[in-house]
């Protein structure tokens, strides 16, 4: 059997820790002792009472997703380092 390559799949969305919470009434979600503020959204006035999933990568830092639109990308320390993006189709 030869080698195939993945073709446009992140590796690092597949690979990382996934949760699902739920934001607070302060549009934040806890996430193990840590408070990430989802930052405004131009489609979305709030996402209070959302189930959100919460990713953990490898390097430590954090995104917090609804559906596939990536809400915020986060730093270790629960700082947040850019607002929101579409993620991939392969996550």
């Amino acid at each position: 059997m030869a080698f195939v390559p993945l073709l446009e799949v992140d590796l690092k969305e597949i690979l990382c820790l996934k949760e699902t919470r739920v934001v607070r009434n302060d549009n934040c979600v806890a996430y193990r002792g840590r408070v990430l503020q989802i930052p405004p959204q131009r489609h979305r006035i709030h996402y209070v009472r959302a189930e959100v999933e919460v990713r953990e990568y490898e390097d430590g830092r954090l995104a917090v997703f609804h559906d596939r639109l990536r809400l915020g990308l986060y730093g270790p320390d629960g700082r947040l380092e850019q607002a929101s993006g579409r993620a991939r189709e392969a996550a």
